[in-house]
Protein backbone atom coordinates (compact mmCIF):
# COMPACT_ATOMS: atom_id res chain seq x y z
CA UNK A 1 0.00 0.00 0.00
CA UNK A 2 2.05 2.95 -1.05
CA UNK A 3 -0.28 5.12 1.14
CA UNK A 4 1.77 3.98 3.58
CA UNK A 5 5.69 4.13 4.82
CA UNK A 6 7.46 0.66 3.73
CA UNK A 7 10.67 -0.26 4.02
CA UNK A 8 12.16 -3.25 1.62
CA UNK A 9 15.33 -4.99 2.52
CA UNK A 10 17.35 -7.20 0.26
CA UNK A 11 21.02 -8.97 -0.99
CA UNK A 12 22.13 -8.47 -4.74
CA UNK A 13 24.85 -9.23 -6.66
CA UNK A 14 26.13 -9.04 -10.40
CA UNK A 15 27.62 -12.42 -11.29
CA UNK A 16 29.11 -11.55 -15.20
CA UNK A 17 29.93 -7.95 -16.94
CA UNK A 18 27.54 -7.48 -20.08
CA UNK A 19 27.93 -3.68 -20.80
CA UNK A 20 24.22 -3.52 -22.18
CA UNK A 21 22.52 -5.60 -19.48
CA UNK A 22 19.94 -3.54 -17.15
CA UNK A 23 18.86 -5.70 -13.99
CA UNK A 24 15.51 -4.63 -11.70
CA UNK A 25 14.02 -5.19 -8.60
CA UNK A 26 10.89 -3.46 -7.90
CA UNK A 27 7.40 -3.21 -5.92
CA UNK A 28 4.94 -1.93 -7.93
CA UNK A 29 0.98 -1.87 -8.21
CA UNK A 30 0.47 -2.78 -12.15
CA UNK A 31 2.27 -6.18 -14.24
CA UNK A 32 5.89 -5.37 -14.56
CA UNK A 33 7.69 -3.63 -17.71
CA UNK A 34 10.87 -3.12 -19.48
CA UNK A 35 10.91 0.16 -17.22
CA UNK A 36 9.31 1.13 -13.86
CA UNK A 37 6.25 2.99 -15.80
CA UNK A 38 3.77 2.48 -13.48
CA UNK A 39 3.76 3.12 -9.13
CA UNK A 40 6.49 1.41 -7.51
CA UNK A 41 10.24 1.91 -6.32
CA UNK A 42 13.44 -0.04 -6.27
CA UNK A 43 16.73 -0.05 -7.64
CA UNK A 44 17.52 -0.32 -11.40
CA UNK A 45 21.26 -1.80 -12.23
CA UNK A 46 22.94 -0.98 -15.32
CA UNK A 47 25.72 -3.40 -16.03
CA UNK A 48 27.40 -2.84 -12.35
CA UNK A 49 26.28 0.72 -11.51
CA UNK A 50 23.54 1.09 -9.14
CA UNK A 51 20.60 3.61 -8.87
CA UNK A 52 17.33 4.25 -6.79
CA UNK A 53 14.18 4.24 -8.92
CA UNK A 54 11.09 5.48 -8.53
CA UNK A 55 7.72 6.46 -9.78
CA UNK A 56 4.58 8.13 -8.81
CA UNK A 57 3.87 9.97 -12.31
CA UNK A 58 7.13 10.31 -13.98
CA UNK A 59 9.96 7.80 -13.36
CA UNK A 60 13.14 8.95 -11.23
CA UNK A 61 16.44 7.79 -11.25
CA UNK A 62 18.95 8.33 -8.25
CA UNK A 63 22.81 7.92 -8.40
CA UNK A 64 23.73 6.02 -5.17
CA UNK A 65 27.47 6.11 -6.07
CA UNK A 66 28.03 2.90 -5.84
CA UNK A 67 29.88 0.03 -8.54
CA UNK A 68 29.01 -2.85 -8.25
CA UNK A 69 31.91 -5.96 -8.24
CA UNK A 70 31.89 -8.86 -9.44
CA UNK A 71 30.20 -12.19 -7.80
CA UNK A 72 30.15 -9.22 -3.89
CA UNK A 73 27.22 -9.13 -2.32
CA UNK A 74 25.29 -6.14 -1.70
CA UNK A 75 22.55 -5.27 1.51
CA UNK A 76 19.91 -2.44 -0.13
CA UNK A 77 17.51 -0.99 2.06
CA UNK A 78 15.36 1.20 0.80
CA UNK A 79 12.87 3.40 3.15
CA UNK A 80 9.48 4.88 1.55
CA UNK A 81 7.85 7.61 3.53
CA UNK A 82 5.25 8.96 1.12
CA UNK A 83 3.76 11.33 4.46
CA UNK A 84 7.05 13.57 4.06
CA UNK A 85 7.33 12.53 0.55
CA UNK A 86 10.68 11.29 0.72
CA UNK A 87 12.67 7.65 -0.88
CA UNK A 88 16.07 6.88 0.64
CA UNK A 89 18.06 4.19 -0.28
CA UNK A 90 20.77 2.88 1.81
CA UNK A 91 23.97 0.47 0.42
CA UNK A 92 25.46 -1.92 3.25
CA UNK A 93 23.94 0.47 6.07
CA UNK A 94 25.48 3.80 3.74
CA UNK A 95 22.76 6.20 2.73
CA UNK A 96 23.49 6.79 -0.79
CA UNK A 97 20.31 8.06 -2.52
CA UNK A 98 17.27 10.67 -1.47
CA UNK A 99 14.88 11.89 -3.78
CA UNK A 100 11.89 14.24 -2.48
CA UNK A 101 10.81 15.01 -6.38
CA UNK A 102 6.83 14.43 -5.63
CA UNK A 103 6.23 13.36 -9.17
CA UNK A 104 8.96 10.00 -8.25
CA UNK A 105 7.44 8.97 -4.99
CA UNK A 106 4.14 6.64 -4.91
CA UNK A 107 1.54 8.32 -2.89
CA UNK A 108 -1.21 6.57 -3.94
CA UNK A 109 -2.62 2.90 -4.87
CA UNK A 110 -4.41 1.72 -7.32
CA UNK A 111 -4.26 -2.01 -6.93
CA UNK A 112 -2.19 -4.83 -5.38
CA UNK A 113 1.50 -4.56 -4.69
CA UNK A 114 3.96 -7.23 -6.12
CA UNK A 115 7.49 -7.62 -5.82
CA UNK A 116 9.45 -7.80 -9.16
CA UNK A 117 12.80 -8.99 -10.71
CA UNK A 118 14.53 -8.90 -14.06
CA UNK A 119 16.92 -8.28 -16.19
CA UNK A 120 17.43 -7.46 -19.89
CA UNK A 121 20.43 -7.98 -21.65
CA UNK A 122 20.16 -5.44 -24.26
CA UNK A 123 22.30 -6.44 -27.61
CA UNK A 124 24.54 -8.72 -26.74
CA UNK A 125 23.55 -12.62 -26.31
CA UNK A 126 26.07 -12.97 -23.66
CA UNK A 127 24.47 -13.85 -20.33
CA UNK A 128 24.15 -11.44 -17.61
CA UNK A 129 23.48 -13.00 -14.39
CA UNK A 130 22.83 -11.47 -10.71
CA UNK A 131 21.42 -13.43 -7.47
CA UNK A 132 18.83 -11.78 -4.98
CA UNK A 133 17.41 -12.94 -1.82
CA UNK A 134 16.51 -12.46 1.93
CA UNK A 135 13.91 -10.29 0.88
CA UNK A 136 12.19 -8.66 3.95
CA UNK A 137 9.39 -5.86 3.12
CA UNK A 138 7.89 -4.00 6.36
CA UNK A 139 4.28 -2.02 6.17
CA UNK A 140 4.58 0.67 8.86
CA UNK A 141 8.20 0.15 9.67
CA UNK A 142 8.63 1.40 13.41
Amino acid sequence: DFTKRMRVRFQISRNTSVAAAIARMWISDTVPTAVLASRGFGIHIDNFTLQGASYESAQGLVDLSTTMVTSLSYLVEIFHEPGIPRMQWYVNGVLKGTSTTAANIPTTQSGNCSFHAGIINGVTAADALFDFGNIFIWQEFP
